[in-house]
């Protein structure tokens, strides 16, 4: 039994040497699309560990006619969001990751006939899932430099204020389907 409990204690104590430190990683994120919809976005991503990572955004889109089921309105929302991330392929951003997700978004809307205006604002809490694709080869087995991240989320919307019309019939969805592509550099 002794000799048994050293082997054991032998071959956990070869596993525990081999492990390599992790050194967290900072990275930055674009959503181009945001831009081509007269918006704007900027993520900062921060990875502490060798599978989980955070992400703090801010971003700002008008919305095209009829995304939100809403035809006949024009939409903006300008808003930040907070991400939780499960990577994995251990130690690295790249390849498929899912996580949770909350934001806040405050919502103006313009009937593009009459010209009335509301505006409301809301909490959106979901999931997301997404692959990061690397244009450069890993140095030394860690990934960094330029990257493309298609990704969506889905989520439930609670909405703190919602935007109501006198007279107009304006829909707040409860459900939210975001797909999009990021751009981003990890240092």
């Amino acid at each position: 039994m002794k000799k048994f409990c050293f082997i054991i204690l032998l071959c956990s104590y070869q596993l525990l040497a081999q492990e390599t430190t992790f050194k967290t990683n900072y990275s930055i994120e674009l959503d181009p699309i945001a831009y081509v919809l007269k918006g704007y976005s900027f993520h900062g991503i921060i990875q502490p560990s060798s599978h989980i990572s955070f992400d703090l955004g801010i971003f700002g889109i008008e919305e095209p006619e009829g995304f939100s089921g809403n035809d006949g309105f024009k939409i903006r929302q300008n808003g930040f969001g907070i991400k939780a991330n499960y990577h994995f392929l251990e130690g690295t951003t790249r390849g498929l990751y899912t996580g949770l997700n909350i934001g806040y978004a405050t919502v103006d809307a313009t009937h593009n006939t009459s010209f009335a205006v509301a505006d409301g604002n809301n909490i959106t809490i979901g999931a997301q899932m997404g692959y990061r694709f690397f244009f450069h080869k890993s140095q030394e087995g860690i990934q960094k430099g330029l990257y493309l991240v298609p990704w969506f989320s889905y989520g439930y919307v609670v909405h703190t204020k919602a935007v109501k019309f006198t007279n107009l019939q304006y829909d707040n969805s409860k459900w939210l389907f975001f797909p999009t592509i990021h751009i981003g550099y990890r240092f």
